[in-house]
Parts: C-alpha cells; sequence; structure tokens
C-alpha cells in the first residue's frame, strides 16, 4: 500500500518520498485517518490493508488529559476501532424514523427527520455547497444518543467521532518547512510558520530558536504561525495572531499576497531575521497608513465627481476606478 498518496499536503508528500521515509503501523494508520478528503469508508480498506501488509507492535501514546494509554497489540486495538466505525456508519447513514440529522447552515439550523443521510444531503446540498467540511449531527432525542461527523464535498462521510483511543492520537512527521516560510492551512489561507513542535534541537537552532525556551512536554504534533486576525480587507490594517497548526497539512503559499495579506510577508522576513522587531512594526504603520489613505479616497471618489476631485487639486491620487464605478450615479 502507497501510504504517501494518503498525506494531504503535496509537498509534505513529496518531502517523506525525496527522503524515502518509512512509516511505522502507528504512523501509517494516523495519516489515513487524518485525511480530509478521503471517504471513511477508504480509510476502514486502507487500514485492513495496512493490518494485513504491516507486522503488530505494541503503542502507547499520552492523552491531551495527561493519561497513558497502552495496547501491547496495535493490530488487535485497530481491529476492534474498525469494527466500531463500520457500526457508528451504518447508524450516521441509514433512514431512521427517530434519528435527526442537524447541521448549521447559513443564518440558520437545517434539521432533518426520518430519512437516510444520502436523502438529506441530496435535498439541502445546495445551501452547503462551497464548504470544504460539513460538520453534521445525528441526533436520537429519546434514547439520548448523538453522533457527530463530517462529510466532504462528495457527500462522503469522512469521519465520526469517537472515544477509541485509535482516533485521539497524533503522530509528527518531518517536513519541508522552515521558520518564517509563508504556508496555506486551507482554502488558499497564508500564515506564517512559527515553530514546528517535533523540531529536533539542531532544527531549533538552525531556525533561529533556543531549545532551552521549549518545554520537553510541548506537543510535539503541532505548530505555530501567524495568521490575519480579521477577514480579508483593503481597507482596514490586520491585526496579526498566533494559531495552532497541524504541521502534515500545510503546504507552501503559491499565490501572491494581495491587499493586506502583505503584512504577512513583513513578519516572514524578521522571522527569517531580514528585519529587526522595530523595522517590521514601521512596515505595519506604513501599510496601515497607505490602507487609510486608500480608504479616504475611496469615500471622496464615490461622494464627488471628477470635476470636484480636479477642483481640490487630488487627481494624481487615483481616482479612475471610484469615478468608473459611480459613472451612473454622477450622471443622475
Amino acid at each position: 500500500m502507497n501510504v504517501y498518496e494518503w498525506v494531504e499536503s503535496p509537498d509534505v508528500r513529496e518531502h517523506l518520498e525525496k527522503i524515502h521515509y518509512e512509516f511505522t503501523l502507528p504512523e501509517a494508520f494516523c495519516v489515513v485517518r487524518s485525511n480530509q478528503r478521503r471517504a471513511l469508508e477508504e480509510k476502514i480498506a486502507a487500514w485492513e490493508e495496512l493490518l494485513a501488509a504491516m507486522p503488530d507492535c505494541p503503542f502507547s501514546f499520552e492523552s491531551k488529559s495527561g493519561e497513558k494509554i497502552e495496547t501491547d497489540s496495535f493490530h488487535r486495538s485497530a481491529r476492534k476501532c474498525i469494527e466500531e466505525l463500520r457500526n457508528l456508519l451504518e447508524d450516521v447513514c441509514r433512514k431512521d424514523e427517530k434519528g435527526v440529522y442537524k447541521v448549521a447552515a447559513p443564518q440558520r439550523y437545517k434539521e432533518g427527520k426520518g430519512v437516510a443521510l444520502s436523502e438529506f444531503l441530496e435535498e439541502n446540498w445546495k445551501e452547503f455547497k462551497g464548504k470544504s467540511i460539513l460538520p453534521l449531527a445525528k441526533i436520537w432525542k429519546g434514547k439520548r444518543k448523538c453522533l457527530f461527523f463530517y462529510v466532504n464535498p462528495q457527500k462522503q462521510v469522512i469521519t465520526i467521532s469517537n472515544d477509541h483511543p485509535l482516533q485521539q492520537y497524533w503522530m509528527p512527521l518531518p517536513t519541508p518547512f522552515r521558520r518564517g516560510d509563508i504556508l496555506d492551512i486551507g482554502l488558499s489561507t497564508p500564515v506564517v510558520l512559527e515553530y514546528i513542535g517535533s523540531w529536533s534541537e539542531d532544527e531549533l537552532v538552525e531556525n533561529g530558536l533556543s531549545p532551552k525556551t521549549f518545554d520537553e512536554d510541548e506537543d510535539k504534533t503541532i505548530g505555530t504561525a501567524y495568521s490575519l486576525y480579521k477577514e480579508k480587507s483593503e481597507d482596514t490594517p490586520n491585526m496579526i495572531e498566533k494559531i495552532l497548526v497541524y504541521p502534515h497539512r500545510l503546504r507552501y503559499y503559491r499565490k501572491p499576497l494581495e491587499e493586506s495579506e502583505t503584512l504577512l510577508l513583513a513578519v516572514s522576513n524578521y522571522l527569517k531575521e531580514n528585519l529587526t522587531l522595530d523595522q517590521m512594526c514601521m512596515a505595519y504603520h506604513v501599510l496601515a497608513k497607505e490602507w487609510e489613505a486608500r480608504a479616504l479616497r475611496k469615500d471622496f471618489g464615490e461622494l464627488y465627481d471628477e470635476d470636484v476631485v480636479c477642483a481640490a487639486g487630488l487627481e494624481e491620487l487615483g481616482f479612475e476606478e471610484g469615478w468608473e464605478d459611480n459613472e451612473e450615479i454622477w450622471k443622475e
């Protein structure tokens, strides 16, 4: 089985193939599980193929609550997990008179009762289209039972939340990314990488970080990055916030940075030590003033016609776009 093809990020996949990375069974199981595009039925088939091809092994990990989870047979635990997910998938998809589907749609909740999942999605898909992953729930009120699950754009269930230990763990993988790289976290959303938890001491030093600043108990499966705090706007300077990222889902951002996204370039060069902190902050203020001036020009161009703009001596500042947009208004 080709585990590489299950790695979502093309850049991480290429890197792993380049270094001829050999997956352990727990790593391969995790890579398949965490794929957000492939159907759960495909994942179950892939897991069974892994169990048939790879030798059994003991496995342990620490849960987010600090509890140590151990098994002396990964095969046995995986087969139990697969069986549970099969049963849950059947519960989620079948027509059930008492089961009610609920999903958050724009401005309201959509609800479906007494129908199969395929019917519910077919009837309401136009409202959900455009979402990369759709979160849903199926609720049995009388039984006090609720299942949370996710559907991909092909209307396939990709994962169902349950408490089995093999649904809870994450394992770090090598990536090609470095501190300050501008990366895509999905849906063409750029961020600037700060660090990856699985970096070794040498990698931390290579990226300009001191290993002493990181706790040994730091989560090795995630990383941190900087993103724009508010929605992208051409008129408003965006604040920067730190977010958590899953490194194996990242990819290089290949589109040109637009409007307020250009602020990320200054952050990137600061982290790569091409700018000092003062220089990065000054760059932010320059960009903020530019956005403020652009907003004022836009307001002036919308309020007044070309004659007023010229009379005010502002024709050199670029109002042509506003004039074209408001040509019909001026005629009135």
